[in-house]
């Protein structure tokens, strides 16, 4: 393989647990996939399907104890960071690798003026002067597009919009030019037409700076308008990865079709009823040998229940973990 070719991030077989006064949780569960240079991949899934720990876990940010890593390797550029020492990662997180955080509104220290916020990061990995660290901060918050940014750098957090906070947010995780972003729910909190703004400037950011981007959400929505590939998780397993446009065409698990029917679409008629997948997510703690969706799914065979499906292929670049050959599309 090209080094052009080697993808900036491979993860296998991570497995991620924690220990709780019920017994373990195994939170991440063998889960494997590549990042490409210049790529966005979307993770997307219910609440408790893995996708932050995941992502926590690559970053070097799960709390041990009560968490542990149980296996699995994680490459960065072809090198292992998984079991790096403490100093390794830090120079790692916010340099190469960044994240934005789920919540704009508690990120930020609502102590602190912006401008210390984001000049301490370039002064910490970058060594530079204060007074290009803010000029540098400037410039990103203009990237980002905060009006009036040279004024507005020595704000506090709570006189910036939810908004304009996730834009701080992002501004401050780019400073250093990652290779890496990864972008916990950006915009679970923002109305629609700030989080169309956001997306676009995901989109701007991986265009202008060739930064590869890692998307967590559980809006389906989101991830058709800006992920080159999808990855479906559930219960801390991949059921289902490919192409975004080849698996909203031809969603071949279960799970994954009544995530999609789920979602409202306006090429139906008004009249056309949600589906919502029923029951609930399943109990961590109570694990068996096959799928865990068996409870849930309403095309289970009897081998569904004793053992966990094997990778199947079901077109290029689309994969899927399921017992079941589905036929057709989700609509």
């Amino acid at each position: 393989m090209k080094e052009n070719d080697q993808p900036i991030l491979s993860v296998r077989d991570l497995r991620v647990s924690f220990a709780t006064e019920e017994g373990l949780v195994r939170a991440v569960d063998g889960v494997s996939f590549d990042v490409r240079r210049g790529q966005i991949l979307g993770i997307v899934g219910e609440s408790g399907s893995g996708k932050s720990v995941t992502n926590l876990a690559i970053m070097g940010l799960i709390p041990m104890p009560p968490g542990r890593i149980d296996g699995g390797r994680v490459l960065f550029c072809g090198k292992e960071i998984l079991g790096v020492p403490e100093a390794e990662k830090r120079k790692l997180r916010g340099d190469r690798i960044s994240m934005i955080f789920q919540d704009p509104m508690t990120s930020l220290n609502p102590f602190l003026r912006i401008s210390l916020q984001l000049t301490e990061v370039l002064e910490l990995h970058k060594r530079i002067s204060r007074k290009k660290a803010r000029r540098h901060a400037i410039a990103m918050l203009d990237l980002v597009g905060i009006p009036d940014a040279a004024e507005r750098i020595d704000d506090y957090p709570h006189q910036f919009s939810g908004g304009m906070r996730q834009r701080v947010m992002i501004a401050m995780s780019l400073l250093c030019e990652p290779e890496l972003l990864i972008a916990d729910e950006p915009t679970t909190a923002l109305d629609v037409t700030i989080q169309a703004q956001i997306l676009e400037l995901l989109k701007k950011i991986r265009d202008e700076l060739g930064t590869s981007i890692v998307f967590i959400t559980h809006d389906l929505g989101v991830v058709a308008g800006i992920c080159d590939e999808t990855l479906v998780m559930y219960a801390g397993k991949i059921l289902e990865k490919g192409s975004t446009r080849s698996l909203f065409a031809s969603p071949s698990q279960p799970y994954t079709r009544g995530l999609l029917r789920s979602v409202p679409r306006l090429d139906l008629g008004r009249k056309e009823e949600l589906t919502p997948i029923r029951g609930n997510p399943p109990y961590l703690l109570d694990r068996s040998p096959g799928c865990p969706f068996l409870p849930r799914c309403d095309f289970a065979v009897d081998k569904c229940g004793e053992e966990f499906p094997p990778r199947r292929q079901v077109a290029k670049n689309h994969d899927v973990w399921c017992w079941v050959e589905m036929e057709g599309s989700a609509g």
